[in-house]
């Protein structure tokens, strides 16, 4: 990184912020947020599944990914419940 800022690149605050950032996913472990998010995606899916929801997410835990996803009849409608859960779909 520059020792200072230059007037036409103010991307550059940015991308410090995003190499500290990096820094430290690197120093927790991407092993450990990688199974931190598929138990709760797990949780997740098998709530939606309770919920009688179809799911399109893999349950198996090497498959699985952060992601929740299922069908639904009224997307708008579970979109904007969600939206005031302050959930984001």
């Amino acid at each position: 990184m520059p020792k200072k800022l230059e007037p036409e690149n103010s991307a550059m605050i940015v991308i410090m912020f995003l190499e500290k950032s990096l820094d430290l996913i690197l120093e927790l472990d991407t092993d450990k947020i990688q199974n931190h998010n598929r138990t709760l995606s797990e949780k997740a899916n098998l709530g939606l599944r309770d919920l009688g929801l179809e799911l399109i997410s893999p349950l198996d835990n090497v498959s699985r990914s952060g992601n929740a996803c299922f069908l639904s009849e009224d997307a708008r409608s579970v979109s904007a419940t969600l939206a005031e859960r302050k959930l984001l779909v």
